[in-house]
């Protein structure tokens, strides 16, 4: 973390242990992720989009929305996923509960 993340973690040899040295620091997983990982995740919440009242669509959207929120606007600001266009698809109706027994 200290390495890859630039955090503040310093070793305290009366504890024998690593501790953050800024109370305030926090990760921030907007620092892990470039410009083309970004238009990613937005281009797959537009695809994701069509697939809305099928298992796991709920789920799958908070999540994305989770990693999302943390990214700075600067980067959410992309008109990338404007010019893509996906075609709509009919999913066959699928009982919720036929994946639970699957599970």
């Amino acid at each position: 973390m200290r390495d890859l993340l630039n955090a503040p973690i310093e070793f305290d040899s009366k504890k024998n242990g690593f501790y953050y040295s800024k109370n305030d620091w926090t990760f921030l997983p907007s620092s892990t992720f470039d410009r083309q990982e970004t238009d990613a995740l937005i281009i797959t919440k537009k695809v994701l989009s069509q697939y809305q009242g099928t298992p796991y669509y709920n789920e799958v959207n908070r999540a994305l929305d989770k990693v999302l929120q943390y990214l700075p606007g600067r980067l959410l600001t992309s008109k990338l996923s404007e010019i893509y266009s996906f075609e709509t698809f009919s999913p066959s109706a699928t009982e919720p509960r036929f994946f639970a027994v699957i599970e």
